[in-house]
């Protein structure tokens, strides 16, 4: 049957069919050529290498023998995996029409309505609508006829060609504009099911398995047609593709080429060097095999050194070429005569030389054999000796025996006594390790191989590590037992407050505190903050004496101690002659007395402080006599070991002392005078009992950010400290619900009105005099990391 529309065939119109037919082949047989050559494959330098190979055999033949030691047996490699090469699928080929064709299409300028009616409407018979927006002309001439199938890919060509498409909805074939195609009228169909593609212009969803949905988009952008959609879903791997049924089918053939185990295809191998580090090696082959340069080798071979393991990982693409390197591995990693023991320096950084000197030889020691640590040292009896390294034998000579000065012992190998847990290091053979510490330049000095000063610097990476630090925050106090605390701190916590937490406000109104201290306020947020709350209510009461308030900064497992005190001299022995001039020799020891504070903190991974603490107060003991040698020293001292989270507060109390003392009170300024002054006073005697309490808050510094945070946190409280500056002539009248209130400034502790006195006289004689403010509390001294949230400024009275 023949189809034969507008005027007769031209010859530029057969010219056309036949570019197209040809432009189709060209792109079947490139697709079927790319696999092949790539699975094929071809073997670099063969040719070169069977040349290279007679050429040896021809100068082994010719010249004399140099060396007759044998060759140590190739050593495995640690992992030896070469890959299959394959990096690109098969193809799929082409489904060809079969059987002739019968129908022969000849259009000349025809409009594009005309050519969809004739192909769709009287050749294949179906229901076709065609939208009013596409239009255009088309000039076709077929040379060899066609079949039915044939006719549909050939409409969605001249369908492209003029900017429409062909869609089908059931048994509907709509003709739309190529933008719209997409928009509402297509289903998504997954593109490796199996099945054949429908009809029209579809969307085909097809998932990768081994590239990523990126890459691919990158690969088959030469290949779309202005039209097609290619949309990539990087979270699920997916692809969607939308097109022609002939579109759709070469981009599917495309993707199933390049989508497969890439991995699969790369060979591996992991190679552990005897007598050279890794590094070294790998520059080595780098040089050899030009990985990186002009060389044509170059991106086909990747060196990887692992630094933990000492080894080298090669990656190629090609099985032959890991073959090339494991022969030049073998090659290159050899221990060359004149690589014996070196002396290598390593700067400690954090530690201390001597230190680590001492921990390297304790773990480099076994049974047999020991490392060397400076300075050396014999046991008595011995005599030092001297081995020193036997000289290169001249050509055709015999090699010279060692020389060995001194006399005749035994010197054993140095072997690993064990091996460090985790990631810690062995030595394995060679000759003895020296290790010796420069104090003065915090350094060591090693003479060792190459190999073995690998393995002792990977040890001292783990060692020579910035310590940690911790700031230990301790306040002494000296607490009054009288009235709710006359039977001791721990009673008054444990009946008192017990275990209750949460906020606690005093009352700031007219009627209450606000009325003494306005603004005064405080938050209890656990035992160790109700404590200090506890502590400052006692200072406002004249019951707390802060002995000290030390903080210092130490070392992670390093002792820090303070003493502020004095240095008591006291006899220790005595001496006198028995003849001639009778003369006494006194031999002094000075004790420290006052506050002495030694911790040492440990810190683990989790923020854990365990601290070794020794806590001491002492003072020389009134009831010793002025001026004796032999004083007596009253001491309360607490030796402990405690844990407690970094940044909370562990409390150590419960020393009680008790002394008597004489108390006389009186009218202020009456009960002093002499002979009169016990008519305005009385006179008692009094048992005073004091406690000790020692509250550390350990705080962990990691690094330099945590101890700029503590540096800014003290002095933002030594800011805290500074007086406010009030004007002397601040005075000012307030009226507040229809009464004037008058503000006065605030009355610091040395001011006010008139305070009766009470003095207290103790057993040695001295008079202390303690002022109580019958309308204004004492001056509270506040520790710095008292909880107080905010302080009244100003006193208000009627």
């Amino acid at each position: 049957m023949k189809i034969s529309r507008g005027v007769g065939v031209r010859p530029a119109m057969r010219r056309t069919g036949g570019l197209l037919c040809a432009l189709a082949c060209l792109l079947l047989s490139a697709c079927e050529s790319i696999h092949p050559d790539i699975v094929k494959g071809h073997t670099v330098g063969e040719a070169e290498r069977a040349a290279a190979s007679a050429d040896a055999g021809r100068e082994a033949v010719t010249q004399p023998a140099q060396d007759t030691t044998p060759e140590r047996a190739p050593r495995p490699t640690a992992f030896y995996e070469p890959g299959t090469g394959i990096f690109v699928g098969t193809p799929v080929e082409q489904v060809r029409s079969v059987g002739e064709g019968n129908i022969t299409l000849n259009f000349e300028n025809t409009n594009l309505r005309e050519v969809v009616k004739v192909i769709l409407g009287d050749l294949l018979d179906v229901n076709y609508n065609v939208d009013p927006a596409v239009q255009g002309a088309v000039t076709l001439q077929t040379s060899n006829p066609l079949s039915k199938d044939d006719l549909i890919p050939t409409l969605e060509l001249l369908l492209r060609m003029n900017g429409a498409a062909l869609v089908t909805q059931g048994g509907l074939y709509n003709i739309v504009p190529r933008d719209s195609a997409v928009r509402g009228m297509l289903a998504p169909q997954l593109g490796n099911s199996g099945l054949a593609l429908p009809r029209g212009f579809t969307v085909q969803v097809v998932p990768l398995s081994y590239i990523a949905a990126e890459e691919m988009q990158k690969i088959l952008e030469p290949f779309t047609s202005p039209g097609n959609v290619v949309r990539v879903d990087t979270v699920r791997n997916l692809l969607i593709l939308a097109g022609s049924g002939p579109e759709l089918s070469r981009l599917l053939s495309t993707v199933r080429i390049f989508d497969v185990d890439w991995l699969a295809g790369m060979s591996v191998a992991l190679f552990t060097p005897d007598f050279v580090d890794a590094e070294t090696l790998s520059s080595e082959l780098e040089i050899v095999f030009g990985d990186g340069g002009e060389s044509p080798l170059s991106g086909l071979i990747h060196f990887v050194t692992l630094d933990r393991l000492n080894a080298l990982l090669v990656i190629t693409a090609r099985p032959q070429y890991l073959e090339k390197v494991s022969e030049w591995v073998e090659r290159l990693d050899r221990d060359s005569g004149g690589a014996g023991q070196r002396l290598f320096v390593y700067r400690v950084q954090n530690g201390k030389a001597a230190d680590l000197a001492t921990v390297l030889g304790e773990v480099f020691q076994s049974e047999g054999g020991s490392a060397v640590v400076a300075p050396p040292e014999l046991a008595p009896g011995l005599a030092a000796m001297e081995i020193s390294s036997p000289p290169r034998p001249p050509e055709g000579g015999a090699a010279a025996p060692a020389v060995v000065e001194g006399p005749r012992a035994t010197v054993p190998s140095l072997v690993p006594a064990a091996v460090f847990g985790g990631e810690g290091v062995a030595l394995t053979g060679g000759a003895p390790i020296r290790i010796i510490a420069d104090e003065i330049n915090n350094a060591l000095v090693i003479l060792a191989t190459s190999l073995q000063y690998k393995q002792v610097e990977a040890a001292l990476r783990r060692l020579d590590v910035s310590p940690q630090q911790v700031l230990v925050e301790a306040t002494i106090a000296e607490i009054t037992l009288k009235g709710d605390l006359k039977y001791g701190m721990e009673w008054f916590f444990s009946n008192q407050i017990g275990d209750k937490q949460g906020i606690g406000q005093l009352d700031l109104g007219a009627a209450g505190i606000g009325a003494i201290v306005p603004g005064f306020s405080y938050q209890i947020i656990d035992k160790a903050g109700a404590v200090r709350a506890v502590l400052n209510a006692l200072a406002d009461d004249s019951r707390l004496n802060v002995i000290s308030s030390p903080s210092l900064m130490v070392l992670n497992n390093q002792t820090a101690s303070i003493d502020v005190g004095d240095e008591v001299p006291i006899t220790t022995q005595q001496q006198q002659a028995t003849t001639g001039v009778s003369t006494v020799v006194n031999n002094i020891e000075y004790r420290n007395t006052g506050v002495l504070l030694s911790v040492t903190p440990r810190v683990n991974v989790g923020g854990l402080v365990i601290m070794d603490v020794e806590q001491e107060v002492s003072q020389v003991s009134t009831e010793s006599e002025a001026g004796s040698l032999t004083p007596t020293i009253s001491k309360r001292s607490i030796t402990t070991s405690v844990a407690v989270q970094s940044g909370q507060t562990v409390v150590l109390g419960g020393l009680i002392r008790e002394q008597k003392a004489v108390v006389r009170s009186g009218i202020p300024g009456l009960y002093n005078m002499p002979i009169i002054g016990p008519l305005f006073g009385t006179t008692s005697d009094e048992q005073i009992r004091t406690e000790l309490v020692v509250l550390i808050t350990p705080r962990a510094v990691h690094d330099s950010t945590d101890a700029a945070q503590v540096t800014e946190e003290f002095r933002s409280k030594m800011q805290s400290l500074r007086p406010l500056s009030i004007p002397k002539e601040e005075k000012s009248d307030k009226v507040e619900d229809g009464e004037p209130q008058r503000s006065w400034p605030r009355v610091g502790p040395d001011e006010g009105v008139t305070k009766p006195t009470e003095s207290r006289t103790a057993p040695s004689g001295t008079v202390s005099e303690v002022a109580q403010d019958a309308t204004q509390p004492a001056a509270i001294d506040w520790p710095d990391d008292a909880l107080l949230l905010s302080r009244g400024s100003e006193l208000t009275a009627d």
